[in-house]
């Protein structure tokens, strides 16, 4: 290299997971290997989203972020080797719900836009919203009478 260069030399450091590594400390596996099941599950479980959305699941005694939200927050806070998942064959980013106020903040503080989401069953009363059930064999049977 020549002496008039601006070009610095890098030495890789090893980084210990978890030690303030960061996420080139996390082993991640190739997106491409990602099994299809977990992409169709959180593509189902969102709905449509954009570049700039992150999800996190709320399941009350803990919470997670999947695949790609996982890489994301992983890159912008700390994560412990107790948090970070890959045994499924895609990253999971598991985590005490106490942290979201924290991921809320400084994700959008980065501009993405977090989203929480709890399990049906796992809503807030108020937050529920009531709907008449109806059954389809009784509805078949008053239809049927009335004729």
């Amino acid at each position: 290299m020549p002496a008039s260069s601006n070009v610095r030399r890098m030495v890789p450091q090893r980084r210990q997971l978890g030690a303030g590594g960061g996420i080139a400390a996390l082993p991640i596996p190739d997106p491409r290997t990602w099994p299809s099941e977990i992409r169709t599950w959180f593509r189902n479980a969102v709905g449509e989203w954009g570049a700039l959305d992150v999800f996190v699941f709320n399941y009350g005694s803990v919470a997670a972020c999947y695949i790609h939200d996982a890489i994301t927050v992983g890159a912008l806070l700390e994560v412990t080797g107790d948090e970070w998942h890959i045994e499924g064959g895609y990253p999971a980013f598991v985590f005490d719900p106490v942290r979201i106020g924290e991921i809320q903040h400084r994700l959008g503080n980065a501009g993405y836009d977090v989203h929480v989401l709890e399990p049906a069953g796992q809503q807030k009363p108020s937050a529920r919203r009531l709907a008449s059930v109806v059954c389809i064999t009784s509805r078949v049977k008053d239809r049927k009478a009335e004729k």
